[in-house]
């Protein structure tokens, strides 16, 4: 029995050393496999990071477009004061697009801001729409950015006795605006 396998084992010996192309060839194709079987966890990681990477630069090319105007001045930060009724229509469209009703509107008298050149314009409302409504009203509000410079000073919402689940509330709000520019 051993001669037999102390034979074959010799032949085997033999064939190799008379054919070394395929002895380096499995050489050549089992260092590829172990490169592989190492590298490849690494190499998804790359192209995971580079696909974040290529995300991100798309997201900074957004944010730089709606920025560089601003920086630039061609879109101004806030509303300017004889824009009065175009912020409180605004208002009034962000409302609706929440379900939430105007039942009054009462501005204030315009005041003069510290810096100068802002206007503080006081607005009181009074609103009604449910729960859910009032939630995604003010999300709204704050997230939208012709009203960036609007804020929410006081809150009171009372419940309808007559129409659960309705509410019905008082917002007062502080409008900041730009001094108009003279001759316009």
């Amino acid at each position: 029995m051993f001669p037999d396998v102390t034979e074959s084992i010799r032949q085997t010996r033999v064939w190799l050393f008379r054919q070394p192309r395929f002895v380096l060839a499995g050489v050549f194709i089992g260092g590829l496999v172990l490169i592989w079987a190492v590298y490849a966890p690494a190499f998804q990681s790359i192209r995971r990071s580079h696909a974040e990477w290529l995300r991100l630069k798309t997201e900074l090319i957004d944010v730089r477009k709606t920025v560089d105007p601003i920086r630039r001045g061609e879109v101004p930060l806030l509303p300017r004061a004889d824009a009065i009724s175009t912020v409180l229509k605004q208002l009034n469209t962000v409302a609706r697009s929440k379900q939430i009703q105007f039942i009054q509107v009462s501005p204030g008298a315009a005041r003069a801001g510290d810096p100068p050149g802002l206007v503080i314009l006081p607005v009181e409302l009074t609103l009604e729409g449910v729960y859910r409504s009032w939630g995604e009203f003010l999300g709204a509000l704050a997230r939208t950015p012709s009203l960036s410079g609007t804020f929410v000073r006081q809150l009171s919402i009372d419940r309808e006795e007559r129409l659960l689940p309705h509410l019905r509330g008082r917002l007062s709000l502080e409008i900041f605006l730009s001094e108009a520019e003279s001759g316009s």
